[in-house]
């Protein structure tokens, strides 16, 4: 697993404080491209996680183990894509705290070419960061 000082796509972010969207102890996904820290997150809630390589096909598909885990590598073109809700927020990065935990965050990505009933479900090791519900004052404010 590739673990970096900075959250990134595809790491998990678990609400431990209250907030309108989601409950405490849910878990959402970082959006965007993997192995690239950004200042500025996209988490969904209650996601559904697409992780892959564009519409490469299956021979850059992440082959599970026999007990669904697989370890995942960046690619330049590895990106994360989520959907869930009630939606996706924006979060500054450094608003994030590391754990030393791990997450076994359920995943999808085509089998060859983006089209219906082509989706390979798998399993990523991932860091979990926790976010306390809480934006600093004055965050929302032009």
């Amino acid at each position: 697993m590739n673990v970096t000082c900075k959250p990134q796509a595809g790491d998990a972010v678990r609400l431990t404080g209250k907030f309108s969207f989601a409950d405490v102890g849910k878990i959402g996904i970082i959006g965007g491209l993997v192995g690239k820290a950004q200042d500025e997150l996209q988490v969904t809630w209650n996601y559904d996680a697409f992780r892959g390589y564009s519409c490469y096909g299956a021979e850059h598909c992440p082959q599970p183990t026999p007990r669904g885990i697989v370890e995942l590598h960046p690619h330049p073109d590895e990106f994360v894509s989520c959907s869930g809700g009630p939606g996706s927020i924006a979060l500054p990065a450094w608003l994030l705290k590391p754990t030393t935990e791990t997450l076994n965050a359920r995943c999808w990505c085509w089998h060859d070419l983006p089209r219906a009933h082509s989706a390979v479900y798998y399993h990523v090791t991932v860091p979990v960061w926790e976010w306390d519900g809480q934006y600093p004052e004055g965050f929302w404010k032009d």
